[in-house]
């Protein structure tokens, strides 16, 4: 489809029936699905092509003055992404989403060194597993 001009972006769904949010498992699967499917291509579909999809690509997906400066940085140190020859293969079929060190939305670091930057991750994991428990035991909040 992406050969005939459709714009094609990447989501995920609802953590409680997938378990973790994870976007490069998404591209991945798609990639090797489609073996004619770069990683360019690939990140090209998570990045651009969902703002496109979104009808944002305007002001976000890629790198240019004027947009959005939402970026994500991932740690390629890590022996499942070595050797780094070609960085686009290395962050879709070697990284994870924890390699995500650093991230900023709208030019503002939201994640520095691994860590969220605006909540408290324990806090976020206890919140998390309190409404897992009302939830599964159909407890109203």
């Amino acid at each position: 489809m992406a050969k005939q001009g459709v714009t094609i972006g990447f989501g995920t769904g609802d953590p409680p029936s997938v378990g973790a949010l994870d976007l490069l498992a998404e591209g991945r699967v798609a990639a090797l699905i489609d073996n004619g499917l770069t990683a360019e291509d690939t990140l090209r579909m998570a990045t651009l092509g969902g703002a496109t999809a979104l009808g944002l690509a305007t002001v976000t997906g890629s790198i240019e003055p004027g947009k959005y400066a939402d970026l994500v940085c991932f740690d390629l140190n890590r022996l499942s992404c070595q050797p780094t020859l070609r960085v686009p293969e290395s962050i879709l079929f070697g990284a994870t989403r924890e390699q995500a060190s650093d991230v900023w939305t709208s030019g503002r670091a939201a994640v520095a060194g691994g860590h969220l930057l605006a909540f408290d991750e324990q806090e976020l994991s206890t919140f998390a597993r309190k409404w897992s428990q009302r939830v599964g035991t159909g407890d109203k909040p």
